[in-house]
């Protein structure tokens, strides 16, 4: 049987919420990793906006606005868990 070859072949991503004592140590430091994710997204946004070579058939402008999207949730995300964005 090729069960154990088949829980191998799954990608490593994981759901779970954090364990508690990880929670309480985003919570008291702000969730810095949200933060750092947002900074590399508005560096995204900014990278295609400025040398991405043309539009891409309409595609650029639609990532840019999952971007921009995607920006807006995070900040939801901390100030639904009383942070700050």
């Amino acid at each position: 049987m090729l069960v154990v070859g088949a829980a191998l072949a799954l990608p490593a991503v994981s759901l779970a919420q954090p364990a508690p004592s990880e929670l309480a140590r985003q919570r008291a430091n702000n969730f810095p990793e949200m933060h750092e994710v947002r900074h590399k997204l508005n560096e995204a946004k900014r990278l295609l906006k400025q040398h991405a070579a043309h539009d891409f058939h309409g595609h650029k402008a639609k990532a840019l606005n999952h971007i921009e999207q995607a920006i807006k949730e995070i900040n939801l995300g901390i100030e639904s868990d009383g942070g700050k964005p």
